[in-house]
């Protein structure tokens, strides 16, 4: 009795567990859900589809309220960032921002007929940091994993890293410029070169 008594016990705190995060967690996978939706939705018209440009302009709208480019950019150079001058700091944000929904954009324009199925939630050890896992589904092919880590600013929860195929976009770049660095590349010449990459990107 005292063994059923327990189950009882833990079954009651685990559903009493997931009632109390939904509105939190919903509210966080609605907004990837959504702006997947409004993505999808202007991608239907073949001309915007196909301009490189007005696509990433798109995206970069519709993401910039629910994405921590400061922070992103901070966990980027990481301690480059701290030894940083403000110029410095607010042109890398600017061009990594760039790269980053170039990025983005890309890998949209670069698939079609594809639908998104959410997989279950992850909780980070930390209360206010989750990571919603997402799979994008095309006719014939492997799904593609994009999964997005998300921490809670208030009531508002915004993005500060991709993994896309089980590769961190923040680590991945943080090991490329911490190497550019150590080869004697400076921070200016850093930024030089993601702007030479995403002026020509758009060419």
């Amino acid at each position: 009795m005292n063994m059923i008594r327990k189950l009882l016990i833990i079954l009651n705190l685990a559903l009493f567990s997931l009632n109390a995060m939904p509105n939190d967690v919903k509210q966080a996978q609605q907004i990837v859900e959504d702006t997947a939706s409004q993505i999808k939705a202007r991608m239907r018209d073949e001309v915007f589809a196909k301009d490189f440009k007005k696509v990433t302009v798109y995206v970069d709208g519709l993401i910039e309220t629910h994405t921590d480019f400061q922070l992103i950019a901070t966990l980027v150079l990481g301690k480059q960032w701290k030894e940083a001058t403000e110029n410095q700091k607010q042109q890398f944000k600017t061009e990594f921002r760039k790269l980053l929904v170039r990025t983005y954009s890309r890998a949209f324009m670069e698939i079609n007929n594809w639908t998104i199925n959410y997989l279950p939630i992850i909780l980070q050890s930390d209360e206010k940091k989750i990571v919603i896992k997402t799979q994008v589904i095309q006719s014939g092919q492997k799904p593609i994993s994009i999964d997005y880590k998300m921490y809670s600013e208030g009531e508002q929860w915004k993005i500060y890293d991709l993994i896309i195929e089980g590769v961190s976009l923040v680590t991945n770049y943080r090991t490329i410029f911490k190497n550019d660095n150590e080869k004697s590349k400076s921070l200016d010449s850093i930024i030089d070169d993601l702007k030479v990459k995403n002026t020509n990107a758009l060419k």
